[in-house]
């Protein structure tokens, strides 16, 4: 909404509204009514937000820790993430999420079958870990199953999934770290 309210509507099988129940909502609803959301993303099953003071929320379904919050235990409400750390994006995945800090700190966390994570490995984690250590970064976007940032200095890189070359690497390889997509101009 424009007043910074969150709104959550449709299926909720999983507490994905984030309202406390898992009923269907076929019209908006409010969610975390004592909060202002600067930024909101919605995976498959789960969703995230920012609220307007930079504290990081996931809510609903959290098979593979895509919530971050430690657990493998579903959420019916916003649950706070990554508790003292202050966040200005994030993009929910499939079954993973990441998302960036203030410091421009690139974390991701959940499903990491296909290295979509980036942290060199392809084991989940139920908390958000560092990828990319050192790097800044101001956007990225989480695919079914790879992941694209863009760093602060306009370079774009790449990971995960990779049979059809979606990665932009010049290869059909997985790829579980970063990886440079040179079009030879910074984004």
């Amino acid at each position: 909404a424009t007043n910074g309210k969150l709104y959550c509507w449709g299926s909720n099988t999983y507490s994905q509204i984030g309202d406390g129940t898992t009923n269907a909502a076929p019209k908006p609803v409010a969610v975390d009514v004592a909060q202002n959301y600067s930024h909101i993303s919605m995976g498959v099953n789960h969703a995230c937000g920012v609220t307007s003071s930079g504290v990081l929320k996931c809510w609903g379904r959290n098979l593979n820790g895509q919530l971050g919050d430690g657990s493998t235990t579903t959420r019916s409400t916003p649950t706070v993430v990554d508790s003292g750390i202050f966040y200005i994006s994030v993009s929910a995945g499939s079954n993973y999420t990441c998302g960036i800090t203030t410091s421009n700190v690139l974390k991701c966390w959940g499903l990491n079958t296909y290295g979509q994570l980036g942290n060199g490995s392809t084991t989940q984690s139920t908390i958000p870990v560092v990828i990319d250590s050192g790097a800044m970064y101001y956007q990225v976007d989480t695919g079914p199953t790879h992941t694209c940032g863009i760093r602060v200095s306009g370079l774009l890189r790449c990971w995960g999934y990779n049979v059809r070359g979606q990665i932009g690497d010049g290869t059909i390889t997985q790829q579980n770290s970063p990886v440079d997509v040179d079009f030879g101009t910074p984004y």
